[in-house]
């Protein structure tokens, strides 16, 4: 069966973008939004009093993802980027259909493994944008793939709130859930599959950027390798970045968006730096790392177990829309409350990330892993709406100042001969921080007190934020004396 593509003005590097984001959209919209809900998941239709095993679930598909993501890439260069973006939606969909029909913790175990395994639609994304576009305009795709994942970890959870009530078990959403795979699938059906003088193209154009672009190759590890770097988680993260963060489908660390992160960084020669500085860049970098390993860990440490933790105080409340006069349900306001940081992100990281390039990057990480830990302490009281809503608002506003500074900070100080090293470490750290949060948020709740996730989250970003402090004396050791380096 012959596919139809789409016409030639469709194939345009900006359409192509916005569809293979509006795919990915469709498709994390289930994988990000139904993790907050696990433990009810757990509760109510798996029939499993372990409050221990959502935090532990709430990670195997990331932990699957890391693991054969690498394997799927190889098949995408060899097979074709468009027919494996196709299996990773088709493989979505099926575990999903498998965890929809679950009735036991095994089971669903399982379709999460499947998930991670069959999954991957970011990557997969990646590769295809990165097989029919180059330059400027891959970057931007890129950093639209991150807005998407974003996007998804603020209306799933919503959305998802919402309906889940009305089900005789909430696990029966997943077999809806799992259209929303299959209408990705129809419509990524519609782009143009990559050939080979396509690829040829991007790889000709990528190559002469990269001379061209050599003596500015921080700026360009910014645009580009930041992007793919984060993850996540984010996350989604996460801004993924969103890392991720990330990345994968979990946006913990998202990407900063290009020549926003604090202003463009200060070009490089791809010298390396003198005799005896070497070792203070490393020190510095490493602590980056370590620095975002504990951001990743200390942000996804309460993910798993915000909802229940709210849910019994937001059911005493009777909150009604007043021109409808619809009463709200409480899931919904706790779906509504776990995605509102991410809305706030999506709104101020392009203004803020332009507005606020002369301060030092290493002191709005500190100020802002401050602020976290503070609207982490925040959440050990959610009887007070108010005081929850305040600290939700301000922790959108200090993640996206974490995240623009984090980027910031990677992209002064990565060394261009070793970018794709750096960043893969960058990105690990991340990952590796989010699974961690998840196995030991697992170990420290207790039968129905879920507020200890949320005490040794504040209580690592408020040791983040010294260390941060303390990170301008590394920079200034691994800058001094390198004419090619600007101050930081």
């Amino acid at each position: 069966m012959r596919a139809l593509h789409l016409p030639w003005p469709a194939r345009s590097p900006r359409t192509l973008a916005a569809l293979v984001m509006l795919c990915h959209f469709i498709a994390a919209f289930a994988a990000l939004g139904m993790p907050p809900f696990f433990a009810l998941i757990l509760q109510k239709s798996l029939h499993a009093d372990a409050p221990m095993l959502a935090g532990w679930l709430y990670v195997v598909p990331t932990v699957f993802t890391a693991l054969t993501g690498a394997w799927w890439g190889r098949l995408a260069d060899r097979f074709g980027r468009r027919r494996l973006l196709l299996r990773a939606q088709l493989g979505l969909a099926a575990s999903f259909l498998l965890a929809g029909y679950a009735d036991g913790v095994e089971l669903f175990f399982l379709a999460l493994c499947l998930q991670g395994i069959l999954g991957g639609t970011f990557a997969a994304s990646n590769a295809y944008l990165a097989s029919v576009t180059h330059g400027a305009a891959l970057a931007g795709g890129l950093n639209a793939l991150q807005w998407s994942a974003r996007a998804a970890l603020l209306l799933g959870p919503l959305l998802v709130g919402c309906s889940i009530t009305a089900l005789e078990s909430p696990v029966m959403l997943y077999r809806y859930l799992a259209l929303l795979p299959l209408l990705a699938f129809g419509l990524t059906w519609l782009l143009a599959p990559v050939t080979g003088a396509d690829s040829a193209k991007a790889d000709e154009a990528a190559n002469a950027n990269t001379v061209q672009g050599i003596a500015s190759a921080q700026g360009t590890a910014q645009a580009q390798g930041t992007a793919s770097a984060q993850g996540t988680a984010q996350a989604q993260g996460t801004a993924s970045a969103r890392v991720t963060a990330s990345v994968t489908d979990d946006p913990a660390v998202p990407a900063a968006p290009p020549g926003t992160a604090f202003g463009p960084p200060p070009a490089a020669s791809t010298a390396p730096p003198p005799y005896g500085k070497q070792s203070a860049q490393r020190h510095a970098i490493d602590n980056l790392f370590l620095l975002n390993f504990v951001f990743a860990l200390a942000l996804v440490l309460g993910f798993p177990y915000f909802v229940p933790h709210a849910l019994p105080h937001l059911e005493q409340l009777a909150i009604t829309l007043p021109i409808w006069q619809v009463p709200l349900s409480p899931t919904l306001l706790a779906g509504l409350l776990f995605g509102l940081p991410h809305g706030v992100y999506l709104l101020l990281v392009w203004p803020l990330g332009r507005a606020f390039g002369q301060y030092p990057p290493w002191l709005m990480l500190a100020a802002a892993l401050g602020a976290l830990g503070l609207c982490q302490l925040a959440h050990l009281t959610p009887e007070y709406l108010w005081l929850l809503l305040l600290a939700r608002l301000v922790m959108g506003v200090a993640l996206t100042f974490a995240y623009l500074a984090l980027h910031a900070l990677l992209a002064r100080l990565v060394v261009p001969g070793s970018a794709g090293q750096h960043f893969g470490r960058f990105d690990a750290s991340g990952k590796w921080g989010g699974v961690l949060a998840g196995l030991g948020a697992g170990l420290v709740v207790g039968p129905g007190n879920f507020s200890a996730p949320f005490g040794l989250a504040a209580l690592l970003l408020l040791l983040g934020a010294v260390r941060a402090l303390l990170l301008h004396r590394d920079l200034i050791d691994s800058t001094q004396g390198n004419a090619h380096e600007a101050p930081i």
